[in-house]
């Protein structure tokens, strides 16, 4: 459709939403006005002129919000994307099983049909499964850490959300564009971020999560620690600047 709209004379724009250009954009970015990019160093449009550094359109209930430490319960929001996600599931249900030095509450979204029953945990957690999160920005705003993998949406939320964060990039990405996105998130923001070996499993990945988790236990600061607001949303930024190339 874009290359077709090329071809009637209609400027032809896209949103390169991963740090690791795909192959349709890739294509397109030959006959491309412009290119808006969620990071700023992209891999495939080193030094192309036609970049514009805009972030990724998020939904609008997606806010910045002051975050709030309750020292006695520290509340922990964990997802892998809206199917769920196997390798992060199953390191949770070893990770709950493990004593943690402050008491925990833990929201995990497990995906359809991945909930546990008798589910064994410590004393100190309160865990609830559920396969789908409908509001994600109570969810966030709920939330002192988050667990995620490291897809474009999730990304581009949390760098608006600014709470600290653990990525598990999924490791079967086309690219490995998820760990990219993940390490380019932790160059470009202010706030606690976290990216862990994407390979672990289980009962390792859980040790290694709760080695990360006790560091921010026991340093609340890094709890509290909150980014700038941007002044302007990416929908706007690409907004303005495709106004600009039709003047």
């Amino acid at each position: 459709t874009l290359l077709a709209g090329y071809l009637l004379g209609i400027p032809v724009y896209i949103i390169e939403q991963n740090a690791v250009m795909g192959v349709t954009n890739k294509i397109l970015s030959k006959v491309a006005k412009r290119i808006f990019i969620n990071f700023k160093e992209t891999k495939g449009l080193e030094n192309n002129k036609k970049t514009i550094v805009s972030g990724n359109p998020v939904r609008s209930k997606i806010q910045y919000s002051k975050q709030l430490v309750d020292e006695d319960k520290i509340n922990i929001l964990i997802f892998g994307g809206s199917l769920g996600a196997t390798q992060v599931n199953k390191a949770v249900l070893e990770l709950i099983k493990l004593e943690p030095s402050k008491a925990i509450s833990i929201k995990h979204q497990v995906g359809k049909g991945n909930k546990t029953k008798n589910v064994e945990k410590h004393k100190k957690y309160t865990y609830e499964q559920v396969e789908y999160i409908d509001h994600m920005d109570e969810a966030y705003e709920w939330s002192n850490i988050i667990i995620s993998r490291a897809g474009a949406s999730s990304v581009s939320e949390l760098k608006i959300v600014g709470k600290p964060c653990l990525l598990i990039p999924y490791p079967a990405a086309t690219d490995n564009h998820q760990f990219y996105n993940a390490l380019n998130l932790k160059k470009e923001v202010n706030f606690h971020v976290e990216v862990l070996d994407q390979q672990l499993k289980g009962i390792e990945l859980a040790k290694v999560l709760k080695a990360h988790l006790e560091v921010l236990l026991e340093n609340t600061e890094k709890l509290k620690s909150r980014p700038k607001e941007s002044e302007k949303s990416a929908a706007l930024i690409i907004k303005e600047e495709i106004e600009k190339c039709l003047v």
